[in-house]
């Protein structure tokens, strides 16, 4: 059905929570937020610090929580209202944009977006560069080999 494609859009690389979609690249995280019919912007209210989250929605809490994984806030948090996709009783949702800190140009592949929530296999993501593990397997298979033929050295 088209509503459960847009789920799947929403949910890209990601899943969903009791209070959030959400998806990822290499470099961002999205969340989409539900929220009630006719939503305006100016009732929203968005915080982002380096490891917390702080959304509310006409004056109600809806996300005040730890982040799983550190963003960069060198920037006004990057959100927008929209029409919630694929609601037709005219819901709203907001969509977070969470920029990524990538160290070393390694691409860390969120598990979850804030503490306590359930957890995504990342080995499942498509397009994962995955050279890095077989380097890490190999570098530790030639460690096993070294240790076992280590030879005991007379003091």
């Amino acid at each position: 059905s088209a509503s459960s494609k847009k789920e799947i859009d929403l949910q890209h690389n990601g899943g969903r929570t009791d209070t959030f979609f959400w998806r990822q690249g290499r470099k961002e995280v999205v969340l989409v937020v539900p929220l009630p019919a006719g939503t305006r912007a100016k009732e929203v209210v968005v915080e982002v610090a380096e490891k917390h989250l702080l959304l509310t929605c006409q004056g109600k809490t809806i996300i005040d929580s730890a982040l799983a994984y550190q963003v960069h806030t060198d920037e006004f948090p990057d959100w927008e209202i929209l029409d919630m996709p694929g609601a037709e009783d005219g819901s709203r949702c907001v969509s977070l944009v969470l920029p990524k800190v990538v160290n070393d140009g390694f691409v860390i592949w969120w598990k979850k977006v804030l503490e306590g929530d359930p957890e995504i296999d990342v080995t499942k993501i498509e397009g994962r560069n995955l050279a890095h593990q077989k380097l890490w397997q190999d570098a530790h298979e030639q460690f096993r080999e070294m240790v076992k033929n280590k030879k005991p050295m007379e003091i």
